[in-house]
């Protein structure tokens, strides 16, 4: 999961107006992180096309989300997809040991689906998609193990072939998932300011 926090006023090169009170400090906190969300669903929009995964980024563009509500002049911003922050900042994977969905035993490969699986054009888990088709493990020529799915029809099994099983992945780390600073930095700005100038309006009618 990635988090940020908005914490108003430390926000660099902002200057905010002194008159404001907590609760409206809170409401430039709030505006702001929504503006930097919007951002970086924006960004995922941009990944998205050009990713093998049809739905992946659309989970993470869901998935990214504002607090309720800002307190004490800090609103956060979370991504919740699974993944994201792994394709952000790279790192290696392993299986987790727990039981299996779809099996029913401890899980010792990671799947990787390969560029045609079905599994990259839905946003259904594997346990959802298999149904009543059968999982099976083959080996490839090389001896590398397989995972397919068959399904039996009157005159002919259907076979489905869903991606390598590997015992790690390695993945690199990819910057260009999140906005970079200057993006993310004018967004900020840009809710911030519009926050304050309706703020001032309000300040303006009331002292009239």
């Amino acid at each position: 999961m990635i988090e940020t926090r908005i914490q108003m006023p430390r926000i660099k090169g902002l200057t905010l107006p002194p008159s404001l009170t907590p609760q409206e400090l809170s409401s430039v906190a709030q505006d702001s992180a929504l503006a930097v969300a919007a951002a970086i669903r924006k960004n995922f929009r941009v990944l998205a096309p050009k990713s093998k995964s049809r739905h992946y980024w659309r989970g993470a563009i869901d998935s990214t989300e504002v607090g309720k509500t800002a307190t004490n002049g800090v609103a956060t911003i979370t991504v919740s997809h699974i993944g994201v922050r792994l394709h952000w900042k790279g790192g290696t994977v392993r299986p987790t040991g727990r039981i299996s969905d779809v099996t029913g035993k401890p899980t010792r490969s990671l799947l990787i689906p390969f560029d045609d699986s079905p599994l990259r054009k839905t946003r259904q888990t594997l346990k959802e998609w298999v149904g009543t088709k059968q999982i099976r493990v083959i080996k490839s020529r090389n001896g590398c193990p397989i995972l397919i799915a068959t399904e039996e029809k009157k005159t002919r099994t259907n076979i489905t072939w869903l991606g390598n099983l590997v015992k790690q992945a390695h993945h690199k780390p990819r910057p260009e998932v999140m906005p970079d600073s200057d993006t993310l930095s004018a967004a900020l700005a840009k809710g911030a300011k519009q926050c304050v100038k309706h703020l001032l309006a309000k300040h303006a009618k009331q002292t009239q």
